[in-house]
């Protein structure tokens, strides 16, 4: 029996699960994951398609070249595994638990990081007092390293999106808040809506 593979479909967040055995072919008369990366691409006949090793025994397609393996790309991937994880009955999931290792295979990503400016920090968590600016609530715990109330400065308009590093961009929040405001149902828009 051959190995599984996993196949992740660009842009779409579609994985597959599939082998290299016999005949089988991921486009197989462009079904399911396959129709949809084709639709979403609006890829037409003789357009190209990279197929990228981005692990062990892992695939991706895109409609263009990958030249890095990024940190987006494999949080992206994983949250998409995850939500293709909980589709499958616990029956389903047991029986791939069984299969796999038990330990994570690693990954080198390339990442940018922004070269934050701390006076700009310091001033928010001044300004703050010890509460997020979102709900109002004291810092739930106090940092290990100096006893300071734990918040988290937030940029309104994310650094990614062009937005400045500048303490009238910037909140202090306290750890829900700040998930919430990054992976909650209305993310980036309750920040432009709340906060400005």
């Amino acid at each position: 029996m051959a190995q599984t593979l996993e196949v992740v479909f660009s842009g779409t967040g579609e994985i597959v699960q599939t082998d290299i055995d016999g005949d089988k072919s991921l486009f197989r008369s462009a079904r399911g994951e396959s129709k949809r990366f084709i639709q979403k691409h609006k890829l037409t006949a003789g357009d190209i398609i990279y197929i990228t090793k981005t692990g062990e025994r892992q695939f991706t397609v895109a409609n263009k070249p990958i030249s890095r393996l990024t940190l987006t790309t494999v949080l992206e991937n994983f949250d998409a595994a995850i939500l293709k994880a909980l589709e499958e009955s616990p029956e389903s999931r047991k029986i791939f638990l069984d299969k796999t290792p038990k330990k994570p295979e690693r990954k080198r990503v390339e990442t940018t990081i922004f070269i934050r400016n701390p006076y700009v920090v310091a001033e928010v968590l001044d300004r703050a007092r010890g509460n997020c600016e979102r709900c109002k609530s004291a810092a739930p715990f106090l940092r290990k390293s100096d006893g300071s109330p734990y918040l988290e400065v937030h940029h309104k308009i994310p650094l990614s999106e062009d937005g400045d590093d500048t303490v009238e961009n910037a909140v202090a929040l306290c750890p829900n808040c700040h998930r919430e405001l990054h992976f909650g149902n209305h993310a980036y828009k309750a920040v432009k809506s709340e906060l400005n």
